[in-house]
């Protein structure tokens, strides 16, 4: 029924491992690893001999990489142990397991990471680059005091993550609210409200707080504080991740947010929404969607953007030259100028 029953992993490079597989009439027995114990799997529906094809199917989808030493025993009384002559090789299946490094002529930008799939490679983008090779990096939105940004998935928001820049003490970053009805029962009548329900990260002093207001039967607050002072005019980076209840900053696990008593189903986010904020943001994801602001009004499959008095900075001094040596990570100032 195409559950899977056991999932391990290996990444150990150039070692074997020997998997031992045994089908019996109603169970299962597997076992990874020469030391290891077997893990039995009932079934409780008919005999597997039923259930399971005559045919044995090495390298399913994406798997890459070899094996060897391969038995079979069928019967129960008959082995059969692959040689040379019994494989039919194609481009995709030879034999032998020779290979080199898919990083080796890799084009992945100088500072990211290359993962080594056999026979091709990814490139692992540290933020605020993207693409296939890292060779692109999100833009650099400037925003004043009269600026805004509006936001609407037809979806809930399960993650938002941002860098952004400022001197400025005080004032909202986000705020996610729900633009969708909900029908509440009065005492004498049916009518549609929006949700109060929302979370608010914002600057208080210089330390960001995020708030949650939770609107369901019992109206509740909670509140997060960061001790660290974020208004230094030096990129910042926040993620918030709704599905995981965690809040990180600078890439440091902050803490595990409370769980509110309904689960919130917040679609709009507002970006800048009091004003009072001066400074830029960067490589703005949702969802894990990279979002672009090409257009003052953009509509896609999946969310509506609109903004106000966003301008995009045209020279990145980070981009495309690096100018910090010995592959130092070059940060933009509030100023825009770099360190």
């Amino acid at each position: 029924d195409n559950k899977t029953i056991l999932s391990t992993f290996i990444d150990y490079y150039e070692k074997w491992f020997m998997i031992s597989i045994e089908i019996f009439h109603l169970w299962i027995d597997v076992r990874i690893g020469k030391n290891s114990l077997s893990q039995r799997f009932y079934i409780s529906n008919s005999s597997l001999a039923n259930l399971i094809n005559n045919q044995i199917i090495f390298g399913y989808k994406n798997y890459s990489g070899c094996v060897r030493n391969i038995e079979i025993t069928y019967s129960q009384v008959y082995s059969i142990l692959l040689t040379d002559q019994l494989i039919e090789t194609n481009e995709n299946r030879t034999l032998g397991c020779e290979r080199t490094n898919a990083c080796q002529n890799a084009l992945c930008r100088k500072n990211e990471l290359c993962q080594d799939h056999w026979f091709y490679h990814t490139c692992e983008c540290q933020r605020p680059f993207f693409g296939e090779h890292c060779d692109q990096i999100a833009p650099i939105i400037k925003f004043n005091q009269s600026s805004l940004v509006n936001i609407v998935f037809s979806s809930s928001i399960l993650n938002i993550s941002l860098f952004f820049n400022t001197l400025q003490p005080n004032g909202t970053l986000f705020e996610l609210i729900s633009s969708i009805k909900q029908q509440r029962i009065t005492r004498d009548l049916l009518s549609q409200n929006r949700s109060t329900s929302k979370i608010i990260g914002a600057l208080i002093d210089g330390h960001f707080r995020l708030i949650i207001i939770d609107d369901g039967p019992k109206r509740k607050e909670f509140e997060l504080r960061s001790e660290q002072k974020l208004n230094d005019g030096r990129p910042h980076q926040i993620e918030l991740d709704l599905e995981n209840y965690r809040l990180i900053i600078d890439k440091i696990y902050n803490e595990t947010l409370m769980k509110t008593h309904n689960k919130l189903f917040l679609n709009h986010i507002q970006l800048l929404g009091d004003n009072a904020l001066n400074g830029w943001l960067q490589d703005i994801r949702i969802n894990d969607q990279l979002i672009s602001f090409d257009n003052t009004n953009r509509l896609t499959k999946n969310f509506n953007l609109t903004s106000l008095n966003i301008n995009q900075v045209k020279n990145n001094p980070c981009y495309p030259n690096n100018p910090c040596l010995n592959q130092g990570i070059c940060l933009v100032t509030h100023s825009q100028d770099y360190l």
